[in-house]
């Protein structure tokens, strides 16, 4: 990779940061070995209050109230090659012919992005990730210590536990990257249908919640995203031509 390259892209990605943290999340760059690197967006999690009801976020995941946590997402599979999209969201020939593949991770780090060894073993093929099946224990596990612990609250209170020794504090790697029980949905979500959104969004001049509301209407009626577009469009013409007639015909009839 020479000097020149080198020096355009991170311009390039200079700007796109500038971009990302105005909407007040917080971008990263991750280099590894060789010419690839991992980019990382988050913002911390408690934040998510001001959106989410704290009671939804704790039945999810407890840490999601944390202050020390980042929900964080990490794009990987660039192969040293940025932008990799056109401008219509597909990707470039240069990337088809790297066989780019874009792949999202989501999880929760104490820093904004987490430590380059972390994510060497995230985004390998086979690296080390929590099954579905246990996320789903430790969240039936949690649910139920939280539910005791409403129901016999006044009672531990009236019997406390004894005292069986110190406690030990465990060591927080500042560098970790944790899945937690929405991490699977969330990465199957972003796999699925991100680059899809961003390619409606750019072909129709769409909103996000509006390429969902398309994408989610084109997948149930089988038909392509311009088709189901037309057709609402059309339907929508008729009502408002129907109503206006109505509404003259009305207005205009003898007392």
């Amino acid at each position: 990779m020479n000097i020149s390259y080198l020096y355009d892209l991170s311009l390039i990605i200079l700007r796109m940061f500038i971009d990302i943290v105005a909407t007040e999340y917080r971008p990263g760059f991750i280099r590894l070995p060789g010419n690839d690197f991992v980019l990382s967006i988050s913002l911390p999690v408690i934040t998510l209050a001001k959106l989410i009801p704290p009671r939804a976020l704790m039945a999810w995941d407890r840490r999601l109230l944390a202050f020390s946590q980042h929900l964080t997402l990490l794009i990987s599979g660039f192969h040293g090659l940025y932008p990799v999209l056109d401008s219509n969201a597909t990707y470039s020939t240069t990337a088809q012919r790297l066989a780019v593949s874009l792949s999202f991770k989501v999880g929760l780090s104490e820093r904004y992005k987490p430590g380059v060894e972390q994510v060497r073993e995230v985004i390998r093929k086979h690296g080390l990730i929590m099954n579905d099946a246990e996320d789903e224990f430790k969240m039936q596990e949690l649910l139920a210590a939280q539910q005791t612990k409403l129901e016999w609250g006044s009672d531990q209170e009236d019997n406390p536990v004894t005292d069986s020794g110190p406690v030990v504090k465990e060591e927080v790697d500042p560098d970790r990257f944790d899945r937690f029980s929405l991490s699977s949905s969330l990465e199957s979500l972003m796999d699925q249908s991100f680059l899809k959104l961003v390619q409606i969004r750019r072909k129709f001049g769409l909103g996000w919640a509006g390429a969902e509301l398309l994408h989610a209407e084109s997948e149930k009626v089988q038909m392509t995203e311009a088709n189901v577009l037309a057709l609402k469009l059309t339907v929508s013409t008729l009502v408002r031509t129907k109503s206006i007639t109505t509404h003259n015909v009305l207005g205009h009839q003898p007392c």
